[in-house]
């Protein structure tokens, strides 16, 4: 299946394109990317729904990057695995909440819960991206990759005047 894989990507040229750009650069672009997404999807779902749903649905990253690593084989002790599904129960409890019905929207929930799994995505890749790159060198990365995406997101929302008068 690897060897396939790489084949593949051989046979590839944007593969073997992205492959030239130096690791610290394709590292802290992909984590600025994930990381640009989750505070993007955060905000939105934010601007919907009630702050008390959006802090509890954020927090789904705090359940879903150990799920995901014991998917993945990493060994999680089982009272975290009770831990997460207590955690769940609770935030599904705590936004089928009908006194807060007024102030959020299903919209902002799972603009919330999308946001949640960005930033888990972002802890995950993290892992890996943290062990072959030095620490400075990857945060520089994913800070400008996030600005810059941002500015973007900015123009792209806004247009261009509205913009430069922003500033």
């Amino acid at each position: 299946m690897l060897m396939n894989l790489r084949s593949l990507c051989q046979k590839n040229s944007l593969a073997q394109g992205m492959m030239n750009i130096p690791v610290n650069i394709r590292g802290g672009t992909e984590l600025g990317l994930w990381k640009f997404l989750g505070t993007t999807a955060n905000l939105y779902g934010l601007s919907l729904t009630s702050a008390d749903h959006g802090a509890f649905l954020i927090q789904l990253t705090t359940l879903i990057v150990p799920s995901v690593q014991g998917i993945m084989g990493v060994p999680i002790p089982q009272r975290i695995w009770t831990a997460i599904a207590l955690a769940m129960s609770g935030v599904y409890l705590f936004t089928q909440d009908p006194a807060s019905a007024g102030s959020a929207s299903l919209q902002g929930d799972l603009f919330c819960v999308v946001a949640a799994v960005f930033y888990a995505t972002y802890d995950l890749r993290l892992f890996k991206w943290g062990k072959i790159i030095e620490p400075l060198e990857l945060i520089t990365t994913k800070v400008a990759t996030q600005s810059a995406l941002s500015v973007v997101a900015l123009v792209v929302s806004n247009g261009w005047a509205d913009t430069a008068s922003f500033f």
